[in-house]
C-alpha cells in the first residue's frame, strides 16, 4: 500500500495521521507552492499535471525552472514548453509578459498542434523570488487562427534550424580539436 492508502485508512479509523507528501527537488516545491499562493483558476490543474511527474520528469522539470531562472538572471525572458503526449495536453511555464506573454500564448499554440494535443496550459510568472504566478491561461485548438500559427510556427522552424547548424558546428569543431586539428573561423 502507499502512504496516501494509509492516510486514508488511518482517516476512516477515526484518527489524525499526517498528511502525506512527496519528495521533489527544491524549485520544484516553490513553484507548488507558489502555485497554492496564486489563488489563480486553473492552478490545481497545473499542479496535478506537475505532481504526477515521476522521478525522471521531476528532474527534468528542475532543469527546466533553473534554465527560466539562468535567463532571468542574465536579463533574458525564456520560456519551457513540455507536451504529454499520451495524455494530449502540454504546459508552458515562461517570465514572458507583455506582448511577449501573446506570443508565448501562440508558440504554445503550436507545439499544442505538433504535439497533437488537444488542450495547452500556459503560466506566467513574475520577475520574484521565490516564485509567484500572475496568469495561467488555457489554450485551445481553434483559439488563434491558421495564419496566425503559420507565422509562428516558420519563425520556430528556423531558430530550430539555427540551432542544429549552431550544434553540428561545435561538434566539428570539437572533432578536429580532437584529432589535432585546427580550423579558421572566418567570422571570428
Amino acid at each position: 500500500m502507499r502512504d496516501i492508502d494509509y492516510y486514508f485508512m488511518e482517516k476512516s479509523a477515526g484518527k489524525s495521521p499526517n498528511i502525506p507528501t512527496q519528495e521533489m527537488p527544491p524549485k520544484m516545491m516553490k513553484f507548488i507552492n507558489a502555485l497554492k499562493d496564486s489563488h489563480l483558476s486553473g492552478r490545481f490543474e497545473v499542479g496535478s499535471i506537475v505532481l504526477s511527474l515521476d522521478d525522471v520528469g521531476r528532474n527534468e522539470f528542475q532543469k527546466g525552472l533553473d534554465i527560466l531562472d539562468s535567463g532571468l538572471s542574465s536579463g533574458k525572458q525564456r520560456a519551457i514548453r513540455m507536451p504529454f503526449i499520451p495524455e494530449a495536453y502540454g504546459l508552458s511555464i515562461t517570465y514572458f509578459d507583455n506582448t511577449q506573454w501573446q506570443q508565448e500564448l501562440k508558440r504554445s499554440a503550436v507545439q499544442m498542434k505538433i504535439s497533437h494535443c488537444e488542450r495547452w496550459l500556459v503560466v506566467q510568472l513574475s520577475n520574484e523570488n521565490p516564485y509567484k504566478i500572475s496568469k495561467i491561461e488555457v489554450v485551445l485548438p481553434n483559439r488563434f487562427s491558421d495564419a496566425e500559427l503559420d507565422a509562428i510556427d516558420c519563425i520556430l522552424k528556423r531558430r530550430r534550424i539555427v540551432l542544429l547548424l549552431l550544434k553540428e558546428r561545435k561538434e566539428m569543431i570539437n572533432v578536429l580539436a580532437d584529432q589535432g586539428k585546427s580550423i579558421k573561423m572566418p567570422w571570428r
